[in-house]
């Protein structure tokens, strides 16, 4: 996925791997790195992928804002792409 110039590898890993037992996903700027929780639903992961690519968009975003975007354009790339 070419974000900002930089071509970030999106990988599903493990929970533990995440760090924070809570978190869903997380993104790394220096790697250009991605990484999703596995063990969730493909509506959670679709939430969270959009979530860290909005981080990875613009690394300034409180979660507050970041978590209102995603909320916000998950369900209008819905609408865009599911069969009608």
């Amino acid at each position: 996925l070419l974000i900002g110039g930089c071509i970030w590898e999106i990988k599903e890993v493990e929970a533990p791997e995440i760090g924070d037992e809570e978190a869903a996903g997380d993104s790394n700027a220096k790697r250009c790195l991605i990484r999703i929780v596995q063990q969730m639903n493909p509506d959670a992961k679709e939430m969270t992928l959009w979530h860290e690519i909005l981080h990875a968009i613009n690394s300034e975003l409180d979660e507050v804002t970041v978590q209102f975007l995603a909320s916000a354009i998950v369900p209008v790339i819905r609408q865009l792409y599911s069969p009608k």
